[in-house]
């Protein structure tokens, strides 16, 4: 359902809905759809960065992806045009197809416009923001690790470790 562009809301909705009878998935709300949204995205990117090694890469082939869909997208509407163009050229055009034609003009300059707000909403909410909260984990991890290498040191190699890691050494009780 997300897939043909149904909203967390409607899917939710359709879910407890259609499966009231079964009360795990009777609770489903927008929440818990968007929470789902936000796992599968983190997973992908996850998983892209596990082959990749380079987020920026990943965050560029997303990127990419998207764009190269809303190119197409904005050819196939440009094809559309030219089509009621050639016919403007060829004096075959009637007030009704000029209508048309401007219609069309109009509905592929506000799909081009559509297209690129979405890419930056895209970009934002499933690229970016799961890829920092991946890096972040990742940085929580590393230093969670050091904390607990320092535990096994001197006082006087716990402090340096603490000062290194830019972490109050009284927060983590080394």
């Amino acid at each position: 359902m997300l897939a043909d562009g149904k909203t967390a809301y409607a899917v939710a909705k359709h879910i407890s809905e259609k499966y009231a009878d079964i009360p795990e998935l009777a609770k489903v709300n927008k929440m818990t759809i968007s929470r789902h949204i936000k796992k599968k995205d983190e997973d992908r990117i996850e998983n892209k960065l596990q082959e990749k090694k380079d987020p920026m890469g990943v965050v560029e082939q997303e990127f990419n992806t998207k764009m190269r869909q809303n190119i197409l997208d904005a050819e196939s509407m440009n094809q559309l045009v030219m089509s009621y163009k050639n016919k403007l050229d060829a004096d075959d055009l009637t007030t009704k197809d000029l209508a048309t034609m401007l219609k069309a003009w109009q509905t592929a300059n506000d799909q081009m416009r559509k297209n690129l707000v979405s890419l930056r909403e895209y970009t934002d909410n499933h690229i970016i923001k799961p890829t920092q909260n991946i890096i972040y984990k990742k940085e929580i991890n590393v230093k969670n690790m050091l904390v607990d290498y320092a535990r096994e040191l001197c006082p006087e190699c716990r402090k340096k470790i603490s000062k290194i890691i830019d972490i109050g050494e009284d927060e983590y009780d080394l």
